[in-house]
């Protein structure tokens, strides 16, 4: 959308338009603004540590809580008749999603795991476990809202549960929460973070009680074909 001071689009514009053609708004969410240079923002969880929100003495990190961008979508005056989220991870459920919400006759909001090395400070190879770890301990669950009608129904796929081994293992595993453990534990802080997550899940499983679909888990099954061997006219 156009405005006096910028042009920008912004996704709340796009997703409560009334025209029913469809269209699906993936957010990668990795948990900064990372492409200027590793500042905070809304995402980023609770104490980690960014440029312009670097861990100290005083404050060990970000000040306050992840902000929730999957629930204004399903609840606030949005037309997204879709919304969930994706782990990469998890691909089976990832391409899933995508072909539901491609289908929903409507806009679709895909809240999207983003894993950046960068900005977390771990080695490459380490990606793949991190993200696992992430859905895995509790932190990222996975789940949908399907809207028909102005009535949300829920149904999710694995991430409620909260498994506090699994979490601090998260949690080592990345250098922008490196001061949670060195050069002291930081017990106090980490509980913090898991309580915060853990409210979370209670009020995303409480939902799914109270608008709970018929089916109210999610399971996508991948029907893979053996393809025949494919001639390169230009083989390079």
């Amino acid at each position: 959308m156009s405005t006096p001071e910028r042009n920008i689009i912004r996704a709340e514009d796009i997703l409560e338009r009334e025209e029913k053609s469809n269209l699906l708004f993936l957010n990668y969410d990795n948990e900064a603004f990372m492409n200027t240079g590793i500042q905070e923002s809304g995402g980023t969880p609770p104490f980690a540590s960014t440029t312009t929100g670097p861990a100290g003495e005083k404050i060990p990190g970000k000040v306050g809580v992840k902000q929730d961008l999957v629930s204004p979508f399903a609840f606030f005056g949005s037309n997204a008749l879709f919304v969930a989220t994706a782990n990469p991870a998890y691909p089976n459920d990832f391409m899933g999603k995508v072909m539901d919400g491609m289908k929903s006759n409507g806009s679709a909001f895909i809240q999207v795991y983003a894993d950046c090395m960068r900005g977390w400070r771990h080695e490459a190879l380490d990606a793949h476990k991190i993200s696992k770890l992430a859905t895995d301990c509790g932190y990222w669950p996975l789940y949908s809202i399907r809207v028909k009608d102005g009535m949300p129904t829920f149904s999710y796929y694995r991430g409620l549960e909260i498994d506090k081994e699994k979490f601090v293992e998260y949690l080592k595993s990345m250098g922008k929460f490196k001061h949670l453990f060195k050069p002291k534990f930081m017990e106090k802080e980490i509980d913090q973070i898991i309580y915060y997550t853990e409210q979370r899940n209670k009020k995303l499983t409480g939902l799914i009680k109270q608008f709970g679909a018929e089916k109210p888990i999610d399971f996508y099954r991948v029907n893979r074909k053996k393809l025949k061997p494919q001639t390169h006219l230009y083989p390079g």
